[in-house]
């Protein structure tokens, strides 16, 4: 903006209400900064703060002179010379501002939501990523901030207009998981290292006399059979091999069953016996517990049952079998 000439003195801007009164002065200068009795309005004279008593409104701000034999500042209107009213266009709002905070998957920003601050104040905000995840991009008012995002933190100072900041999180792919294969009869029979967020390779499918593999579920009650096209891994994960008896295959569920943990504490489990009607009888012949076996794995509470040896017989379409089981 170009120069004013004013009286010898003091000059300066200041706050101006809608009645054109002064409100307050916000920036002054002794005419030693000024050159040849013109006055500049700089950045440095903008810069300066409004009190916080001032009440909340909309304001103009107007250049202003002040004798040196005067005690009060005038509000410059016209330039000597000409009659074009000064009019710096510029609104001082002092109302509360708001900084929207949010973020996608994968962590978290304190505090979020909308933050009310005091016109001109300040607020940290703290990004903490899950377990798995890394901080990715820290948009500020949808600009990216690698400082925010290197810190895991931004702080907002002398806030004059509403913000935003919207964290973006990604999967930290440095991180590695295992992902361990289960057969039927509880063995382990493959393993992979897969990297956090990656895709699993399907091994060979596992092969069981007289019945028909189904896939791998991440359940031993096979709820959630596994897609090894999108699945990915974000922790160490068991599969289990599901399996269906074949037609005609009916009497081979005999050899195949099992038991297991033996001994156990407070929990067995059963696989290859749906279909059965399980028994459990102590040493001396007494049946104690009973109950119909309908999943291909089924897990049994016996945490009822004292320590001690017992015998466990599984029977189906006249044939049985008895295991010795021990509850540690």
């Amino acid at each position: 903006m170009g120069p004013e000439t004013f009286p010898s003195g003091y000059a300066g801007v200041a706050l101006v209400n809608n009645e054109g009164q002064i409100v307050e002065v916000i920036g002054e200068v002794a005419k030693s900064r000024l050159e040849n009795g013109y006055m500049w309005l700089s950045a440095d004279i903008l810069r300066c703060k409004v009190s916080k008593n001032i009440a909340r409104g909309q304001y103009e701000l107007r250049a202003i002179i002040k004798a040196r034999d005067e005690n009060d500042f005038k509000i410059i209107t016209r330039t000597r010379d000409c009659s074009n009213i000064i009019d710096f266009a510029v609104k001082a709002d002092a109302t509360d501002k708001i900084i929207t905070a949010t973020t996608g998957v994968g962590g978290t920003i304190v505090p979020s939501g909308v933050v009310v601050l005091p016109f001109d104040g300040s607020q940290t905000f703290t990004i903490t990523p899950s377990v798995g995840y890394l901080v990715s991009q820290v948009l500020i008012d949808g600009e990216n901030n690698p400082e925010a995002v290197e810190n895991s933190s931004y702080t907002f100072e002398n806030v004059i207009t509403d913000q935003t900041i919207s964290v973006l999180f990604a999967l930290d792919t440095n991180i590695t998981y295992t992902v361990t294969f289960v057969n039927w009869n509880n063995d382990e029979i493959y393993t992979q290292t897969v990297n956090n967020g990656s895709l699993v390779t399907a091994p060979a499918d596992p092969v069981r006399s007289g019945y028909t593999f189904e896939g791998w579920y991440l359940e031993l009650e096979f709820e959630n059979k596994w897609d090894f096209n999108n699945n990915i891994v974000t922790k160490d994960i068991k599969l289990y091999a599901k399996f269906t008896l074949m037609v005609n295959a009916e009497v081979l569920w005999i050899t195949e069953m099992s038991v297991y943990p033996n001994p156990f504490v407070n929990t067995l489990y059963l696989t290859g016996a749906e279909g059965c009607l399980m028994r459990i009888f102590t040493i001396n012949g007494n049946v104690i517990f009973v109950m119909k076996i309908n999943n291909f794995t089924e897990i049994i509470n016996l945490e009822h049952l004292p320590s001690g040896m017992y015998l466990l017989n599984l029977e189906k379409e006249g044939l049985s079998k008895m295991f010795k089981i021990v509850k540690q």
